[in-house]
């Protein structure tokens, strides 16, 4: 229950100061300027709001910008930035233009409407690019016989959004070129008279630094697809036009070329209809297929590091540390290699209090839950220390008297218990206030929430598990 409703759409939550983020991007063709201009109006409608401490603008190529809005202190946890989203989000659908997306606070918006690439990714390195193009197909092929992915795209860099990017392509006709007594170059030099953009002819000694000049045509502002069709064509005898002698095509950019290592990269981007767990099960089948085939020099992975999970693998593998330290420590203080069992034991009965917390009151699993699992593999075993240090010192005394060890084992337990009742309740009513802040505040409240699931739960080991696993025949 607390993997597949839990732990599978949780995310970790940033618990920084409110700040709310403008972020905005432009249609592929568009300039920095262009973008820059309007970001200013932007800003010059920040400026009248006295609430707003600073804000931060950046442009950048692409062309994107990005705003980032800090509050003063007396109106940051108002409802202020709440109005001042509403507000933002309104000038942005009057602006127009861009892509605009306004997050951090509530629930975010966003007016674009792009397609991404996929959420899993399949990288391959190799030697040779043709041949780690042809093993991709393969890879593709193998994919695309799973009907729950629709679609397999080939990137060079590992990108979210996909490229929107294009050009246009002459597709010519050789018998109208041949008939034109006309050739490629022909071609070539009709339209390159019309470049937006020419090569650097010369420099100028300009402000005591040399300036590159580069001529570029006025016609290329004027020019559109349908007058470059029409554009005549010469040859020695005849003049026609560029759309009898060849047809002009839009077509997508052409796929990057990545090296990593001196190996050329190629990644393997597709979504997959269905849970997180089956499409990793049949991403991992077809590279457990795929690798053995492969030859020397080429090799096939998958990148997990969408999942922020699994890059904390390491923080869980910590957890095993952490219980390892705890049997070496109970092991050498109650002189016995068996009973720091029994107190190891009480770590994963407090984790089902743990688990069932987050699962019955739909608790967001962050970065506190992972901070419940640790603090609760030390506060969870000391209940159990205390009462079979007692257990343990009373059969030392008391040998001589052959008392039955359930009679030493209960009076060790009455012993404890009380002082066992308070550390749980205390240290409960130690973390309520951060219970009361809400699931609005990331971290701490997921924190007490597990830790106080945990430590309750645990009392069940101890009342009715504990005295299972310890030895108590004579």
């Amino acid at each position: 229950m607390f993997s597949q409703n839990v732990f599978e759409n949780s995310y970790y939550r940033n618990f920084d100061e409110t700040v709310l983020w403008v972020h905005a991007q432009m249609p592929y063709g568009s300039t920095v300027g262009q973008l820059n201009d309007l970001m200013i109006d932007l800003e010059q409608y920040l400026q009248q709001f006295k609430e707003i401490r600073q804000f931060q603008t950046s442009v950048w190529n692409g062309p994107k910008g990005m705003v980032s809005i800090h509050f003063k202190k007396e109106y940051e946890f108002s409802g202020f930035p709440f109005v001042l989203k509403n507000k933002i989000i309104g000038k942005a659908v009057e602006l127009g233009g861009p892509d605009w997306s306004v997050y951090g606070i509530g629930e975010g918006f966003s007016n674009a409407a792009y397609e991404n690439n996929g959420f899993y990714r399949i990288i391959l390195y190799g030697y040779n690019y043709d041949e780690l193009f042809h093993w991709g197909g393969k890879v593709k092929d193998k994919l695309m016989e799973n009907p729950r992915i629709q679609a397999v795209n080939f990137l060079a860099e590992d990108s979210w959004e996909k490229n929107n990017s294009f050009y246009y392509t002459f597709r010519m006709n050789n018998q109208s070129l041949s008939r034109n007594e006309m050739g490629p170059i022909d071609l070539y030099n009709s339209v390159s008279d019309l470049s937006a953009y020419q090569q650097t002819f010369t420099q100028a000694f300009i402000r005591n630094n040399y300036e590159n000049i580069r001529l570029y045509s006025e016609e290329s502002q004027k020019f559109d697809i349908w007058n470059l069709s029409h554009q005549p064509l010469k040859s020695r005898d005849y003049t026609t036009r560029i759309a009898e002698t060849a047809s002009i095509i839009q077509v997508k950019s052409s796929l990057d070329i990545c090296r990593i290592n001196q190996q050329y990269q190629l990644i393997l981007a597709y979504d997959y209809v269905g849970s997180g767990k089956l499409g990793q099960k049949n991403r991992d089948r077809v590279i457990k297929e795929i690798t053995p085939q492969m030859p020397m020099g080429y090799s096939i992975k998958s990148n997990e590091g969408m999942w922020f999970w699994r890059e904390s693998k390491k923080q869980y593998c910590l957890l095993v540390l952490i219980i390892v330290s705890i049997f070496f420590i109970c092991s050498i203080l109650l002189e016995s290699l068996r009973q720091p069992f029994a107190v190891i034991f009480m770590i994963p009965v407090s984790y089902i209090g743990l688990f069932l917390t987050f699962y019955l009151f739909q608790i967001n699993f962050d970065q506190g839950g992972f901070a419940a699992f640790i603090l609760l593999s030390g506060i969870s075993v000391n209940s159990a220390f205390y009462i079979l240090n007692d257990f343990n010192n009373l059969k030392r005394q008391l040998t001589s008297r052959k008392i039955p060890l359930v009679k030493l084992y209960l009076k060790a337990y009455q012993q404890k218990i009380v002082p066992i009742l308070l550390t749980i309740v205390s240290t409960s009513l130690g973390l309520v206030p951060f219970i009361i802040g809400g699931q609005n505040e990331a971290f701490w409240f997921s924190l007490a929430a597990g830790t106080i699931g945990g430590i309750v739960f645990s009392l069940i080991g101890i009342v009715f598990i504990l005295p299972v696993i310890i030895p108590l025949k004579n």
